[in-house]
């Protein structure tokens, strides 16, 4: 039950992320902070599927990456944080939807961009919509992370066919 309130709590984050990139096109650190501790939380609640390494080792790829598109302005700083703390959510076996998702998304949302920058006027002052203006890529992390978490269960066999590999077999009883 409680692992269920962690991570609604840390989706609740990303939701609040993408408001405030919406708002000021800056993500502050607090909620990426928080969606990590709630992820320790959740381990210690929960025991995910993969061990907790592969989710730190996922969470710091993600941030390596993100770094290097960060510094070639293609990514923003918080948005970098941000998608790095969801791919800790994540781990190795969630992180291609998550992806994924954070792509389609963002796919969608340089649409709408771009249709909105068409229509917008010049008094318009809202920055998404100026010519040349950021996007709010929170939004598109959020799109994954919305897809991550209501997903059904995409590991369960995975993890059953693991289970049956490696538990011991049961003994046949000889017919009556």
């Amino acid at each position: 039950m409680f692992e269920h309130v962690a991570a609604a709590t840390a989706l609740a984050c990303v939701a609040g992320a993408a408001y405030a990139d919406i708002r000021h096109f800056e993500i502050p650190d607090g909620w990426s902070v928080a969606i990590a501790a709630l992820f320790v939380v959740f381990a210690f609640v929960a025991p995910p599927v993969e061990p907790w390494w592969a989710h730190v080792a996922a969470g710091a790829g993600v941030f390596f990456i993100g770094a290097l598109l960060f510094s070639r302005g293609w990514l923003g700083g918080g948005d970098v944080k941000l998608l790095a703390a969801c791919a800790l959510w994540a781990g190795f076996l969630g992180l291609p939807l998550l992806l994924l998702g954070t792509a389609f998304a963002g796919g969608v949302l340089a649409l709408l961009a771009v249709v909105g920058r068409m229509l917008a006027t010049p008094a318009v002052t809202y920055r998404g919509l100026q010519r040349d203006g950021p996007l709010p890529y929170a939004v598109a992390i959020l799109g994954g992370a919305i897809l991550l978490a209501t997903m059904p269960s995409f590991t369960e066999p995975a993890v059953a066919q693991a289970s049956a590999r490696y538990s011991a077999p049961t003994p046949k009883t000889a017919p009556s």
